[in-house]
């Protein structure tokens, strides 16, 4: 965290509403699309991701220390679409089942590099559904922490510490879904 997003962390603690909006145009999108990536729905991540802000404006005054914001806020996220999980049990997708409706592919598709043949852009955008397919059809557990490692960039104990798992919990889960995604993409790996 650098030096300024200390600072609006400090601030916000002390409810200056301007410091903690610009922690949430910092951060939303992560946020987001951690969210999303758990429950693939569009409509949904936003209400959570909203729900994780607010939750954490009202008690930011509990974070000990502003340095592990970032985490902190997962941490709350996290816990969100846990519960979301657990009281609503929403419905995952199997890769091994074809889409009825590829069209309704709720992830947001990078813009693709028009120096490429088209060929290559269709197989491109082929592969990321079926990736994406793959990483929704993990249980939860595994999904999490694949898409904190892989997707956004947390090593293993920043993950420990957000998800509140030993960090032996965490290198397991990973190499389990890492085993799991070998096997639904063996047909796309090369």
């Amino acid at each position: 965290m650098d030096s300024v997003e200390l600072e609006l962390v400090k601030r916000a603690k002390k409810k200056d509403i301007n410091a903690f909006e610009q922690l949430f145009y910092r951060y939303q999108k992560r946020i987001y699309n951690y969210i999303l990536g758990m429950i693939r729905d569009t409509e949904l991540s936003s209400e959570l991701t909203q729900d994780t802000f607010l939750r954490a404006y009202h008690s930011l005054s509990q974070l000990k220390k502003e340095e592990a914001f970032t985490s902190w806020l997962h941490r709350i996220a996290i816990n969100l679409v846990r519960d979301k999980l657990r009281k609503h049990e929403l419905n995952t997708e199997s890769i091994d089942t074809p889409d009825i409706n590829e069209s309704e592919n709720k992830y947001s598709v990078e813009i693709p590099d028009w120096a490429a043949n088209p060929r290559e852009i269709s197989l491109q955008d082929e592969l990321n559904r079926k990736i994406h397919k793959a990483i929704s059809s993990l249980p939860p557990s595994q999904r999490e922490v694949v898409i904190l490692y892989h997707l956004e960039g947390y090593d293993i104990q920043e993950i420990s510490r957000m998800i509140d798992a030993p960090s032996g919990t965490v290198k397991s889960r990973l190499a389990r879904a890492r085993e799991i995604l070998k096997q639904k993409l063996i047909n796309y790996i090369s």
